[in-house]
C-alpha cells in the first residue's frame, strides 16, 4: 500500500495548537526534498516528477470527497450564474414596481397632500416588495427540494449506485435565502419606492389619469438595458458549455460505446485462483456468448475511461534506457479490440495460440509508435518491462489510439497483452450485442449471479460509462442552459413591460401622430426602434462582459476558445430576433390606436 506509484493515497494529520496552515506548508516545503531523496526507487523520471511536486496543506474538518474536488470549481460558476438571474430579476422586479408606482401617482399625491409623511409611504411600498419577494422565496425553497433529487440523480449517471448526497436544504440554506430575499427586496424597492413618493404635488394632482410627474423613462430604460446584458452574458457562457459538451461527445475515443455491456467480475470470491481463475473466466466468456443477441465478448483488466490505470516502466527495442520510457499497460482477452470495434491497424489481434505458456505477446497503440518507434515500423520488435528486462514481448499488432484516461487527455502510449499472460485478479467482461440490451443485461446477469453467489453482479453500459465522465460537462451545459433561458425570457418580459407601458404612456402622442399623417408602419417602426437601441446598446455591453468573464472559463472548455466568434454571433442574433418578437405585440397595439378617442382623451 505504501509502494512507489500508490498516488491514491492522502495524509491526515492533526498539527499542533500553536501552527498554522501557512506554517506547516513551509515547513513541509523544506521537507520533501528530504523524503523524496528517501524513497528506494531506480526511476530518474519518478523522482524528477516528486521533486517537483509539492505538499498542499488544506482543511481536513470536512474531510476529502471526489464529488468537492471534482465539482468546486464548476459550482462556483453556477452559482455566479445563479446571482446573474437573481441580479435580473431584481431588475424586473424593479421594473414592475416602478410602473405600478406610476400608475399610482395620483393617489400617492393625494396621500402626501393629506398629511401622508414621506417615510410611511416608502415604508408602505417596501412592505408590498417584500410580500412579494417572499412569496417567490417560499416557491423556490419548494423547487429546490425537487431540484436537488434531480441533481443528486444527474451526478450518480455513470456510477453502480446512486451518491449518498443529502442536498435537501437545512436551516443554513434557508437562512441564507431568507437573507437574499429580504434584502434584494429592500435593496431594489427602495429606489423605485424613493422615486414614487419624489412627487411635485401640484402637476400630480393637477393633471389626469395616465399623465405622471415623475421621470420615469429614465430608470426604466437602463434597467432593461443591465438585463439584456447580463443575460447575454449568462447565454454567452451556456453557449460555450454546450459546444464543449458537443465537442467531446463528437469526439473519436477510438472505440465505440453504443451497444456494448460491461460487467466486472471477481473470481476470487468464489474461491479461485491462479490458472483456475484464468479457466473460470474463460468458461464466463464461452458461456456469455451463447447468449441471444451477443455478438461477441471479451475480457480485460481495465476499460476505458473506468477511472483504473496500469502504468509501467519500460525497455524498447532499439532504445537506451530514458527517463521517459514509460506506458500504460491493459490486460486482454482475444476480441477485445472487435468488441470495442477499436480498429486494428496493422499486424493481427491476440487469439487462442497466446496462452499462458505462448511466447510473449503485445500490441500497442499509434502513440507508442510515434514516440517509441521511429520509423514506424513495430511489427517484430520488443518491449519489456524495465524490471523484468529478459521477459521479451513481441509487438505482434497496432490498433487506433484510445481515450483511456479521459477524453480531454492526449491519448498516451499503451501496450496491450493476453490477460491469460498476466496475473490474474479482477476483471471486466465486454459484451458486444444487437437487440435490447436490458433483455440481454438481464440474461447475463442471471447467467453470472449463480455462478458468483459471494457479489452482486452489476450488468452496465459502455455508453453509462463515458456518459459519467462527462457528468460535469453535463451539468454546467444543463444548469447554465437554464439559467440562460430563464435569463432570457426575464430579459424579454422586462422588454415588453416597458414597451407596453411606453405605449400606454404615449397613447396621446401616437394618436396625434396618426391624426397628423403617420402611417401603421412608422408607428410600429416607432416602437421597434426603441426596442433595438435599448437591445443593441445591451448586446454591446453584455459582449464586453463576456469577453472579460469568458477567459476565466478557459480550463473548463474544449474545443474551442473562451472568444468563440460562433456562440457570440449566435447569442447575439438571438437576443436581437427576441427583442423584435418582444416588442411585436405592443408595436401592432400601438397601430390599434384610435386617434378620435386618444385626442378625445386628450
Amino acid at each position: 500500500m505504501l509502494g512507489i506509484g500508490n498516488f491514491w493515497l492522502r495524509v491526515l494529520a492533526r498539527p499542533n495548537r500553536d501552527i498554522t496552515a501557512a506554517q506547516a506548508q513551509a515547513r513541509l516545503a523544506v521537507v520533501w526534498p528530504q523524503l523524496v531523496n528517501a524513497v528506494p526507487t531506480s526511476r530518474a523520471n519518478i523522482r524528477r516528477m516528486l521533486l517537483a511536486a509539492h505538499l498542499e496543506v488544506s482543511s481536513g474538518g470536512t474531510g476529502w470527497s471526489f464529488l468537492r474536488q471534482r465539482f468546486r470549481q464548476p459550482l462556483f460558476v453556477l452559482m455566479g450564474a445563479v446571482g446573474l438571474v437573481l441580479l435580473i430579476a431584481c431588475a424586473n422586479v424593479a421594473n414592475l414596481l416602478l410602473a405600478r408606482a406610476a400608475a399610482r401617482e395620483r393617489e400617492i399625491a393625494v396621500r402626501l397632500a393629506l398629511g401622508a409623511g414621506r417615510g410611511r409611504l416608502v415604508r408602505q411600498l417596501l412592505t408590498e416588495s417584500v410580500l412579494l419577494s417572499v412569496a417567490g422565496g417560499a416557491i423556490a425553497v419548494g423547487l429546490a427540494a425537487f431540484s436537488s433529487r434531480v441533481l443528486v440523480d444527474l451526478l450518480s449517471t455513470g456510477t453502480a449506485d446512486a451518491l449518498a448526497l443529502d442536498l435537501t436544504p437545512n436551516w443554513r440554506v434557508m437562512g441564507f435565502t431568507g437573507l437574499v430575499t429580504i434584502g434584494t427586496s429592500l435593496i431594489f424597492g427602495l429606489a423605485p419606492a424613493v422615486r414614487a413618493t419624489a412627487l411635485r404635488l401640484a402637476p400630480a394632482l393637477k393633471l389626469g389619469p395616465g399623465k405622471t410627474g415623475i421621470s420615469h423613462n429614465r430608470m426604466a430604460p437602463a434597467l432593461v438595458v443591465l438585463q439584456v446584458s447580463l443575460s447575454l452574458l449568462l447565454l454567452t457562457g451556456a453557449g460555450l458549455f454546450v459546444r464543449t459538451l458537443d465537442n467531446l461527445r463528437h469526439l473519436d475515443p477510438g472505440f465505440r460505446h453504443e451497444g456494448v455491456l460491461l460487467v466486472t467480475v471477481d473470481g476470487r470470491t468464489a474461491g479461485y485462483r491462479g490458472q483456475q481463475l484464468k479457466a473460470f473466466y474463460q468458461q464466463l466468456i464461452e458461456d456469455i456468448q451463447h447468449v441471444a443477441g451477443v455478438t461477441s465478448v471479451s475480457l480485460s483488466k481495465n476499460t476505458p475511461l473506468n477511472g483504473s490505470r496500469w502504468w509501467e516502466r519500460i525497455v524498447v527495442d532499439g532504445r537506451s534506457p530514458g527517463v521517459d520510457e514509460d506506458s500504460d499497460f491493459n490486460g486482454v482477452a482475444p476480441h477485445y479490440f472487435e468488441t470495442m470495434r477499436t480498429p486494428l491497424l496493422a499486424g493481427r489481434d491476440f487469439t487462442g495460440r497466446d496462452h499462458a505458456t505462448a511466447p510473449r505477446a503485445a500490441i500497442v497503440d499509434e502513440a507508442f509508435v510515434r514516440r517509441y518507434v521511429p520509423d514506424g515500423r513495430p511489427i517484430g520488435r520488443h518491449v519489456a518491462l524495465a524490471g523484468a528486462p529478459l521477459q521479451q514481448m513481441e509487438i505482434v499488432g497496432v490498433v487506433r489510439n484510445t481515450a483511456s484516461r479521459g477524453l480531454r487527455e492526449v491519448p498516451q502510449p499503451t501496450v496491450y497483452v493476453p490477460y491469460v499472460q498476466q496475473e490474474a485478479g479482477a476483471a471486466t467482461l465486454e459484451m458486444y450485442a444487437a437487440g435490447s440490451l436490458d433483455d440481454i443485461a438481464t440474461a447475463v446477469r442471471n447467467l453470472l449471479q449463480p455462478k458468483l453467489p459471494q457479489t452482486p453482479v452489476h450488468v452496465r453500459t459502455l455508453t453509462a460509462q463515458v456518459e459519467g465522465v462527462l457528468v460535469q460537462e453535463r451539468l454546467l451545459a444543463l444548469l447554465a442552459s437554464s439559467f440562460g433561458v430563464l435569463a432570457l425570457l426575464l430579459a424579454a418580459v422586462g422588454l415588453y413591460g416597458l414597451l407596453s407601458y411606453t405605449v400606454t404612456r404615449r397613447m396621446s402622442e401616437i394618436g396625434i401622430r396618426m391624426a397628423l399623417g403617420a402611417q401603421r408602419s412608422e408607428v410600429m417602426g416607432l416602437v421597434v426602434r426603441q426596442s433595438l437601441v435599448l437591445t443593441t446598446v445591451g448586446i454591446t455591453l453584455g459582449l464586453a462582459g463576456a469577453a472579460t468573464v469568458t477567459r476565466y472559463l478557459k480550463g473548463m472548455l474544449f474545443g474551442l476558445t473562451p472568444l468563440d466568434p460562433a456562440t457570440f454571433i449566435a447569442v447575439s442574433l438571438m437576443f436581437a430576433l427576441i427583442a423584435t418578437v418582444a416588442s411585436y405585440v405592443p408595436a401592432r397595439r400601438a397601430t390599434k390606436v384610435d386617434p378620435l378617442v386618444a385626442l378625445r382623451c386628450e
